[in-house]
């Protein structure tokens, strides 16, 4: 909190910014009143709205009294648009496209790691924050409900009443290069910055990060590891068969990693250094008592942290719009699908005929780059 409120203070001396009639000289921030502002973030969550300046409407409808008795609208606008995490003017990395947000990330690593330990469970998935913005790491997922998004690389535990609380996390920035696969490498890292190698852990993973090469160096060091597995990664056997639904066929290495292949409605295939081929007895919803292996019944209750998570998240979000991508913001222009040219909508109420590659990423309106758009409200 300290940090935020000398650096927000210094880059509204550094940027003060247009003067503005109706609106107050700035007064530098303070902890406590930052605490307050996000305070009102947290319960802008709680109490959704259609807009924010509704939160201090004096219409019936929209009145909530918390807010303008906690801090005028005015003053919460000058301390959204100074928040700040860095000084601007200092040096910095050029080769980190985190660094406007890089000491508070590396402050709530070491937060969420040092007061709360995980249970045994724990898992490692990745999360896409909703952002179509301009930022060179937005990603397309169409199996996502939101498709264009930030990556975020998760570790969460999961089982106890902890179940979806975030150990580690890493924002992917488009720059996984390296001689260790991105999938192997996200893994190592989220478990070092936890600080949870060498304690046995139960790692749980889904088939973008399992391999047994992870595998087996996550055994070197004392954590067990169960997760889902494509066929075709190296190191793999080639030899499993199940054709029938219900059939299992299995194999194991002298140092305990366990390949198992189940067909139910289709072929499902783990990779486990802790279980064996034993299948149990389970009680579906409906009352169906069925027999699976006991490597999938454990996979399915284990999988479940960053699901939790993103759901608990989901229900409260506190997120506006804003110009500046790390303050995860929507109200820009991107590309158009295909980067196919469009007839700018702008220039043609105007009688210019104008093609653009940019849209507005909120209305899908075609806009072309141009200055004259900095200050147009659509």
């Amino acid at each position: 909190m300290d940090m935020i409120v000398r650096e927000t203070n210094r880059y509204h001396r550094q940027k003060p910014g247009p003067s503005s009639s109706h609106m107050k000289d700035w007064v530098d921030t303070s902890v406590s009143e930052l605490g307050v502002f996000i305070g009102l973030r947290m319960a802008m969550g709680i109490n959704q709205k259609p807009e924010q300046r509704s939160y201090w409407s004096t219409d019936l409808f929209y009145h909530s009294p918390l807010f303008p008795v906690t801090m005028t609208r005015d003053r919460f606008d000058q301390l959204s648009r100074y928040l700040h995490v860095v000084d601007n003017e200092g040096s910095h990395p050029p080769d980190d496209r985190l660094w406007k947000l890089r000491p508070a990330i590396e402050i709530l690593q070491r937060q969420f790691s040092s007061v709360f330990t995980p249970p045994r469970r724990i898992t490692v998935d990745e999360s896409l924050w909703k952002f179509r913005g301009r930022f060179v790491a937005v990603t397309y997922n169409p199996s996502k409900r939101s498709r264009f998004g930030v990556k975020v690389y998760k570790l969460a535990a999961s089982e106890g009443p902890s179940n979806g609380y975030i150990c580690a996390f890493e924002i992917y920035t488009g720059r996984d290069r390296s001689d260790i696969p991105a999938s192997q490498r996200a893994v190592i890292h989220l478990m070092g910055a936890a600080g949870l190698f060498d304690k046995g852990y139960d790692l749980y993973t889904d088939n973008w990060y399992t391999s047994p090469t992870l595998f087996h160096y996550l055994q070197s060091r004392r954590t067990n590891a169960i997760g889902t597995v494509r066929t075709n990664r190296k190191f793999m056997p080639t030899d499993l068969q199940v054709k029938a639904r219900g059939q299992v066929d299995s194999r194991s290495t002298p140092t305990g990693m366990l390949c198992l292949q189940w067909r139910d409605r289709r072929v499902v295939t783990l990779l486990s250094t802790v279980h064996k081929s034993e299948m149990v007895a389970t009680r579906s919803r409906s009352g169906f008592e069925r027999i699976k292996p006991k490597v999938v019944v454990d996979y399915n209750c284990g999988m479940k942290g960053v699901d939790n998570s993103d759901q608990l998240a989901v229900s409260y979000p506190s997120t506006r719009k804003s110009l500046k991508w790390y303050k995860k913001g929507i109200h820009c222009q991107i590309s158009t699908p295909h980067d196919r040219y469009r007839r700018c909508k702008l220039c043609y109420s105007r009688g210019v005929r104008r093609m653009t590659k940019m849209m507005c990423s909120g209305c899908d309106v075609s806009l072309c780059r141009t200055p004259a758009l900095r200050n147009i409200t659509l």
